[in-house]
């Protein structure tokens, strides 16, 4: 079994992707993998197991399956979970705001 374990080191929530293919289709992998690639999203600084590639057949050579594959990883910044984070971060500070003002007028009276 392999598994893809991704961490994304940004302070910006992303998606990815990952396609597998084989580098070369005469060449057995003993390997199930997705043919429509691995796709998620992960949070600022979240680090995850992402996909998991059990073998066909649980004997014999280790170590040389993804060797095989032709594995690319794209990813890109999650605009729309971006501009929610900004309005609920925005949001907060509003109500930090309005509860020292709120505070101040009590302490007033």
């Amino acid at each position: 079994m392999y598994k893809f374990a991704l961490r994304n080191t940004t302070d910006s929530p992303i998606h990815f992707r990952i396609k597998l293919k084989p580098k070369q289709h005469d060449t057995p992998i003993n390997l199930y993998w997705p043919v429509t690639g691995i796709r998620g999203s992960l949070a600022p600084q979240e680090s995850a197991i992402v996909g998991l590639l059990p073998k066909l057949t649980p004997v014999g050579e280790t170590g040389r399956e993804l060797e095989k594959l032709d594995i690319k990883l794209t990813w890109k910044v999650d605009d729309a979970k971006m501009a929610l984070l900004k309005t609920s971060q925005s949001k907060q500070a509003e109500r930090i705001e309005n509860n020292k003002a709120s505070n101040n007028q009590k302490k007033a009276v």
